[in-house]
């Protein structure tokens, strides 16, 4: 595993270096969201789905950031 260092490595390399896993992190989340909407939506019904997203941006607020 290569270490990183940010005082000497040039910026674009190290910006590339912490773009993967961000980017995909937030793929994954908006992808669970997406999947759990279309579940509820199907499943529970309109009021759940009305329900869910009303949550999704406190649970965003209180959840660390992607």
């Amino acid at each position: 595993m290569a270490s990183i260092d940010l005082r000497s490595d040039p910026i674009p390399s190290s910006f590339f270096y912490y773009l993967l896993p961000a980017v995909s992190g937030m793929l994954v989340k908006s992808l669970y969201v997406l999947v759990d909407s279309i579940m509820v939506g199907r499943g529970v019904g309109a009021d759940a789905l009305a329900a869910l997203s009303l949550t999704v941006p406190f649970l965003r607020c209180l959840l660390p950031w992607p």
